[in-house]
């Protein structure tokens, strides 16, 4: 009886450990923590797509034997993340895509010299309406995270907003 029991309690660790693994790469999530970043600068949210994410479960699937971050070349907006596994997920690619907005002058519509900042305009293009994310774990073990973007952001000469 008290194998049964403990069996028990281990499974029911495993799904609790699942349900949370779903939840922060759910659909509602990923677009909640898109919005987030969208509000701070008064944009509408975005709203999932479908397509986006069967084409970015495409492209993320076409990486997988090498992880390496190379844009896919379509027609959408994308941002790319690749990561070491251990419990990352798409919301934490997310979030760090943001962070990239200390790097944005407004004014001059330019990155701080020397560091990164579009993935951070992408996620606020005032007109992109429309979000598919996807995450594959490479052969090597490593996290292959991919949002797509319609319409696309960061044309160049514009501001996001």
């Amino acid at each position: 009886m008290a194998r049964s029991k403990s069996s028990l309690t281990f499974l029911l660790f495993l799904s609790s450990l699942l349900a949370i693994t779903i939840a922060q790469n759910s659909v509602q999530d990923i677009i909640k923590a898109h919005n987030e970043v969208r509000a701070e600068v008064d944009l509408p949210p975005l709203r999932w797509s479908k397509k986006l994410a069967r084409y970015a479960r495409a492209y993320a699937k076409q990486r997988v034997n090498d992880c390496r971050t190379v844009h896919s070349g379509g027609v959408f907006g994308e941002n790319l993340f690749w990561g070491n596994p251990g419990g990352l997920f798409l919301i934490d690619a997310i979030y760090r895509w943001a962070e990239e907005k200390q790097f944005y002058d407004y004014n001059t519509n330019k990155c701080v010299a020397g560091e990164k900042c579009g993935h951070y305009t992408q996620l606020v293009w005032a007109r992109t309406q429309r979000v598919g994310c996807a995450k594959e774990t490479c052969h090597n073990g490593d996290d292959f995270m991919i949002c797509n973007y319609s319409p696309a952001g960061n044309i160049k000469g514009q501001k996001p907003y």
